[in-house]
């Protein structure tokens, strides 16, 4: 297979520059997550009666909103670069890890399903933290460290070497 040669006043890019790999993985896994969700949110609207009529039910509701507009806001910044994406991030998986064990309660499920979901929720903050503060490709991608000198989580970490130089 034949690569097309650039033309000597094009800019050569890297791959890393481009969103892929694990990121790719990264938010086809978030929007599988949200497909998955929605059987959940038409349950809760048919539902809407004893929802609105229960404490329990009304701020299940409103966690869930909670959740999902985190989860929104800080893949969106990632998409488009942002330098607070990582605050985000950090902000929408501590609520995670908050508001499933919380909603659980609040449902009266059994508690092994309470412990299941704070610590999936506390293992997935570890493993995309690590990811996003220690990946070449997150940092090529955003073209600068800020997103990790900026984080209130991050400041003393020292950021990877990017595959190319940054943008300026």
């Amino acid at each position: 297979m034949e690569y097309p040669v650039p033309e000597p006043n094009e800019p050569q890019t890297h791959p890393y520059q481009n969103f892929g790999g694990f990121l790719w993985f990264f938010l086809v896994s978030i929007l599988l997550g949200y497909v998955l969700t929605i059987p959940v949110v038409i349950t809760l609207f048919r539902a809407m009666d004893y929802y609105i009529s229960s404490f329990a039910g009304v701020v299940t509701l409103v966690l869930l909103i909670i959740a999902l507009v985190l989860d929104t806001t800080y893949i969106v910044q990632l998409l488009c670069c942002k330098s607070t994406f990582l605050t985000m991030f950090h902000v929408s998986a501590i609520w995670n890890c908050i508001h499933r064990p919380l909603q659980s309660l609040l449902l009266e499920v059994e508690p092994a399903r309470i412990v299941t979901g704070f610590f999936s929720a506390l293992f997935a903050l570890v493993l995309y933290h690590l990811y996003f503060t220690r990946s070449v490709r997150v940092r090529t991608y955003m073209g600068t460290d800020a997103y990790i000198t900026q984080c209130p989580f991050t400041r003393k970490v020292t950021p990877p070497t990017p595959a190319v130089p940054d943008q300026s």
